[in-house]
Order: C-alpha cells, then structure tokens, then sequence
C-alpha cells in the first residue's frame, strides 16, 4: 500500500484505513515511496493517532515513528508530539531510548520545540531525558546539526542541574561561536 498511497484517491484510502490494524499504518506510511503523501495520510486516519503511537511502543515500531515523525509538517509534528506526550510514561520513554539508541534527536527535537507547553514539560519531566548521556546526544545533534533554536524551549524547561550540564556542554564552543548562538537565541527571542 505504501507504493500507491500517493497515486490512490482519498476515498479509496480512507475504504482501506479502517480494515487496517494501527500498526499496520504506520508501517504503510513508514513505506511511503512518496513521503509528500505523509500529512494527507495522517489526515485520513486523525482519529487513530494516540493508537498508531501505542502500536509503535507495543510493536517496536519506533524506527517507524520517528521516520513519520521527521516527514510531517510543523502542524502534524506538534499534534504527534502533544499526543506522544500524553501517552503512559512508558510509552514517552520508549521514543526517547529509541531517539537515543537509534542517534535520531535529529527527528525528535524538532518536534519538542513545536509541541504545546503542557507536553513540553511533560516530556522535559521524564527521567529518560535526565540522563547525561541523553543531555550529551541532544546538545550535540543541536549544535552540529543547526537544531540550536530547537534545543532552547526544551532546555528551559529542564531542572536547573540538567540546565547547568547543558550550558557546560555549550561553554566548550569557541567565542565566536558562542556569540553567534546567543545572536541566533536574542534573534529569535529565545
């Protein structure tokens, strides 16, 4: 299915999506030969959302999720995160061991910098997040991959000795490129 969705109507997607178990979707939408296609097909199956999430946790799908989750627009990357965030705590840890073994803080910092506040924090409060060497791949992936402005919503809302590790972390940059994190935050208003 993955193959046609982006050559087959709506009408003929939605016939199918219902007959189809949540992760089953998500492995179509992991096979999309169009990832273009990605929103069009979150919209047909909105509804099923915080299911598709479950089944990824269930099924060890999370490589699944994140490719989705590094496809969709800014809408759709908030609306997964807010419903990510609001899954058990296990399920929440689940995607942040796979961002970590699977070194894909590349895919999900983005979407922590467009989730809702409320799933911000939820998501900053998870012990997963804590840990030094979790702090370390997310700084690194923020300041080698252009992720800095992604990184400063989630940093703010971590406990101040996860703040400190971070800012030593960014103190290790050369001057010039200390000035010009600053200049990228004060631009941005961050």
């Amino acid at each position: 299915m993955g193959r046609f969705v982006g050559v087959l109507p709506d009408k003929s997607l939605r016939a199918a999506a219902p007959i189809m178990g949540d992760a089953d979707l998500l492995s179509v939408g992991f096979l999309l030969e169009d990832k273009s296609g990605m929103d069009g097909l979150l919209e047909i199956v909105a509804d099923r959302l915080s299911g598709i999430i479950a089944a990824a946790h269930e099924h060890d799908l999370w490589a699944e999720a994140i490719d989705l989750l590094a496809t969709v627009n800014t809408d759709n990357r908030a609306r997964l995160g807010d419903i990510t965030a609001q899954q058990s705590a296990e399920v929440l840890g689940g995607i942040i061991a796979a961002a970590q073994s699977l070194e894909a803080w590349d895919a999900l910092l983005p979407v922590t910098r467009a989730m809702s506040f409320d799933s911000l924090v939820t998501f900053s409060k998870h012990p997963a997040v804590h840990a030094e060497s979790t702090l370390s791949a997310i700084v690194d992936v923020a300041l080698n991959k252009d992720l800095w402005l992604d990184l400063l919503p989630l940093a703010a809302q971590l406990p101040p000795p996860q703040r400190a590790f971070i800012a030593a972390q960014v103190a290790e940059q050369s001057d010039e490129r200390l000035s010009d994190l600053v200049r990228q935050a004060d631009d941005a208003d961050q």
